[in-house]
């Protein structure tokens, strides 16, 4: 599945997802955290497909178009008693509607959510860096191996038709991802303690 994005660092965020989300092949459950309009419903090759986010209306609307898709209306840090072996997260942090103070606790119920032996993957953006440390503490105590792809070049930029080419340049040469400093962070997490 191919999704296209004006903007290189979030194309080069759907290359690494249509890569990294293969880890879902033959497994049980997969959990979409803040899923919108499930538009990364295609990527889950998981039996059951689980999609939680806090717009009751934006679930009504995925489900019309993923009928199989089991929903919850909450926000992350309020979910109990539900896990996956696959457990996705992007542009949640990233949303300005998403109270950064929120950053610790949201990543803790990720974690939470994560079955034993599962995959998490989510991404965060200059605004939770000041979480980071915290972050990769987090990760290194519950998963056997964490994997940070560090990116953010040309953010705000609209390159067009572009941009597919530049953010595949970047997926291929790391030192691309980003200029003086990096503002996200993609986090694949596997091995859940």
């Amino acid at each position: 599945m191919f999704r296209f994005s004006k903007h290189p660092p979030k194309q080069l965020l759907y290359l690494l997802l249509f890569h990294d989300m293969k880890a879902s092949r033959d497994r049980e459950i997969g959990i979409d955290v803040g899923c919108g309009l499930m538009q990364n419903r295609p990527l889950f090759r998981t039996r059951r497909y689980l999609a939680i986010d806090l717009d009751e209306d934006r679930l009504v609307r995925g489900r019309a178009r993923y009928p199989e898709a089991e929903t919850m209306a909450m926000r992350m840090e309020d979910v109990r008693d539900v896990s996956g072996d696959l457990v996705l997260c992007v542009q949640t942090f990233v949303n300005y509607q998403f109270p950064v103070e929120n950053t610790r606790p949201a990543a803790e119920a990720l974690v939470r959510m994560t079955r034993r032996d599962g995959t998490l993957i989510f991404n965060i953006s200059k605004r939770n860096l000041g979480y980071e440390r915290e972050i990769d503490a987090l990760l290194a105590d519950a998963f056997e191996t964490v994997t940070k792809v560090t990116y953010g070049a040309l953010a705000g930029r609209n390159l067009g038709p572009l941009s597919p080419l530049v953010a595949y340049a970047m997926y291929l040469l790391p030192g691309l991802r980003h200029g003086r400093e990096y503002t996200k962070v993609y986090y694949r997490c596997e091995g859940r303690r």
